[in-house]
């Protein structure tokens, strides 16, 4: 743990929520209920980045939400936390590219939504930080974009990009995921 410098340090679940101003989710999918179980009732006064992602393939062979139609991961996230700032971030973006388009000289954008505009705020910076260019979506009713068979789901946009997919869209009034 040297490299990671004299702030990195080893914890469970518990050690890193209780010590943490913001906590991401980064786990499975299938693994949140047990892990809001777990530590659910620590997470309140904390802004938590949901980078989960409910995949499936639909019966057409295409990435699509497991949650179905109408649903956002982000949603069910912050129905499990309720009184809990939910914002949906580093979810559309394929991991392995998070370190390698970091601080890139093309700005990556990073999509995130959210309903607690203070959250919202921090964890853009947060995004800013990690060399992103922050884009806000909206509320997390809004966030299906981010979610599996969403337009921006697993691509890699500027931020003018990721505005100009999501308004198509949102102007041809079509549902912003994919089609199972």
């Amino acid at each position: 743990m040297d490299s990671l410098g004299d702030r990195a340090r080893a914890a469970n679940w518990h050690g890193a929520v209780s010590g943490a101003d913001v906590v991401m989710l980064v786990v499975p999918h299938e693994g949140v209920d047990a892990l809001v179980e777990e530590v659910g009732h620590l997470l309140a006064d904390r802004a938590v980045i949901d980078a989960t992602n409910p995949m499936t393939v639909s019966a057409g062979g295409r990435v699509a939400s497991a949650l179905g139609p109408g649903a956002t991961a982000g949603s069910r996230t912050a129905e499990r936390l309720p009184g809990v700032a939910v914002v949906r971030a580093f979810s559309h973006v394929v991991e392995e590219l998070l370190e390698t388009r970091a601080f890139s000289p093309m700005p990556v954008a990073m999509a995130c939504a959210g309903d607690d505009a203070r959250a919202k705020a921090e964890v853009a910076d947060l995004i800013g930080d990690t060399g992103f260019q922050p884009v806000d979506l909206g509320s997390l009713a809004e966030s299906a974009p981010l979610d599996p068979g969403g337009v921006l789901f697993a691509g890699l946009f500027t931020e003018a990009d990721v505005r100009h997919r999501v308004d198509l869209v949102r102007r041809a009034g079509e549902a912003v995921t994919a089609v199972a």
